[in-house]
């Protein structure tokens, strides 16, 4: 093995992450691509310790099995968040004919279920309900609080309600992208991929879970990008594996 080589090689490489780090310093507020299985709180604590910077925040959490877009404030540009653009965008992918108790694959518990034929057209008819403003079912397993407890915590307690709480979200835009079939534990599930642009407080597993309701079946989302928030795209996030 060439060691002088590999020396110059890893000289490189931590020259290139300073730069970056010295550039990501000097800015107020980045965008930050936060990978699947992170909580939006651990890219926090990643850059606080990277940066070695001890003020920072996000604009919106990112659900751990969800990837994507963090707006990321530094030192004062905490303060500013507040005024970003809040509006968000996500490409989601839902399955069919499998149910789930978080309403995405976050369980252990997951159940096939039977499904009618989905085409392009009913789905197109059924995503058009979805837009302006809309009342949508708040998840059990969420951060909501009733009489101070939250929601995830009485549902890990098995105290499930008879009746889930509600928020008005608005939604901007829904859009299939296409339709296909994807295996899950050997069975093969017809799915969905849509883009929705929506305002703050959305849940995208509700709108998974109310298209399995309409369709008389059981819908789950089995996967979710955010592409946009606060005004950064994915072109202007920079990845963890970067620093």
């Amino acid at each position: 093995m060439n060691w002088k080589k590999l020396t110059s090689l890893n000289a490189c490489d931590n020259s290139a992450n300073t730069k970056l780090f010295n550039k990501i310093k000097t800015k107020e507020i980045v965008a930050i691509y936060k990978p699947k299985g992170w909580h939006s709180f651990r890219v926090v604590s990643f850059l606080r310790k990277k940066l070695n910077i001890k003020k920072i925040g996000f604009l919106g959490t990112l659900d751990p099995a969800a990837e994507g877009v963090l707006a990321i404030g530094l030192n004062t540009g905490t303060k500013k968040l507040k005024d970003l653009p809040r509006d968000k965008e996500y490409i989601a992918e839902i399955a069919f004919g499998l149910k789930s108790d978080t309403w995405d694959l976050e369980t252990k518990n997951l159940r096939f279920t039977k499904f009618p034929k989905i085409n392009k057209n009913n789905i197109e008819e059924l995503l058009k309900q979805f837009l302006g403003k809309i009342e949508q079912p708040i998840p059990m397993f969420s951060a909501k609080q009733i009489d101070g407890t939250r929601l995830y915590k009485l549902a890990r307690a098995g105290k499930m309600l008879k009746k889930l709480p509600t928020k008005i979200v608005q939604i901007k835009e829904v859009k299939l992208l296409k339709i296909s079939k994807q295996n899950i534990q050997n069975h093969l599930l017809p799915t969905i991929k849509i883009l929705v642009s929506c305002g703050p407080g959305t849940f995208i597993r509700s709108i998974a879970y109310e298209l399995g309701q309409k369709l008389k079946t059981n819908a789950t989302l089995i996967s979710l990008i955010r592409t946009q928030d606060g005004g950064f795209g994915l072109k202007d996030s920079f990845r963890i594996e970067e620093l």
